[in-house]
């Protein structure tokens, strides 16, 4: 959950309600993040498994991103809204 995240929120997000939705769930995950790192530091496991267990998280994160995002440099806000539509409410908008 490092930086690129709030780069990507800006980018992509065109509603206001969506970007509310996008940083309300950050903030959650930074808290749980923050609660269980001292639990893990002071338990038998150690710092460096509070290492491991976020940097497993951060490479299955990217793997998430490539998976499911889709590029939006060069597009208009129109457009961007379009790569994220349904295929059936994209062909019922032809009609």
């Amino acid at each position: 959950m490092g930086t690129g995240v709030w780069i990507y929120i800006a980018e992509i997000v065109t509603s206001e309600v969506a970007m509310g939705i996008c940083l309300f769930t950050l903030m959650v995950m930074m808290t749980l993040q923050s609660m269980t790192a001292t639990y893990m530091i002071h338990s038998k496991m150690g710092i460096d498994f509070l290492f491991y267990c976020l940097g497993g998280l951060q490479v299955v994160a990217v793997l998430l991103f490539a998976s499911f995002l889709k590029e939006t440099c060069g597009l208009s806000t129109k457009q961007k809204k379009a790569l994220y539509v349904p295929i059936r409410e994209k062909g019922q908008k032809e009609l």
